[in-house]
């Protein structure tokens, strides 16, 4: 009978533990009944999730095509301004290569003018001196016209092999 009564033990504590899981079933059910929306709300959520992930994935896509184009944009754009630069110094250096002309111009011109000036008060006094001079001939020539006219004609004797007419001389 002790196999009996074993049997019986067995049995009971099998019973027990089938109620215990039928219950944790039915709990199981029930709480599945009531998780349903959830699951079904979930599932819709992890679905509009897996959307936005595929819309976030494509826009990070399209922003990686546009961060390319913008680096492209600007490996030009800085390409440029690096040769607006270079075109800049070289301006500026043909700038100051004109101003350092324009200086040696402007020195040669003032040498120039100045040494013009130095000759024509040169070609002034030149000339002042020839016009004294020139005064002074012409007075010594006056100062010999009046002396000359003042002179009395002395009556000259013809000269027997000249023709006839004889040069009055002075004294």
């Amino acid at each position: 009978m002790q196999g009996l009564k074993q049997d019986t033990e067995h049995l009971t504590l099998e019973v027990e533990r089938l109620e215990v899981e039928n219950a944790t079933l039915r709990q199981e059910k029930e709480q599945e009944k009531r998780l349903a929306p959830d699951l079904a709300q979930n599932e819709a959520i992890i679905g509009g999730l897996e959307e936005t992930l595929e819309s976030t994935e494509k826009q990070h896509a399209l922003m990686e095509e546009a961060y390319e184009r913008l680096k492209k944009d600007f490996e030009f754009v800085l390409a440029d301004l690096e040769a607006a630069k270079q075109r800049i110094d070289t301006q500026s250096n043909t700038i100051a290569t004109l101003e350092n002309q324009l200086e040696v111009i402007t020195t040669s011109y003032k040498k120039m003018e100045k040494r013009h000036e130095e000759e024509a008060q040169l070609i002034v006094h030149e000339q002042e001196q020839y016009v004294r001079a020139m005064q002074q001939q012409n007075l010594q020539l006056q100062l010999e016209v009046e002396r000359v006219t003042q002179l009395q004609p002395v009556p000259q004797v013809p000269d027997p092999n000249e023709d006839g007419t004889s040069i009055r001389r002075y004294t």
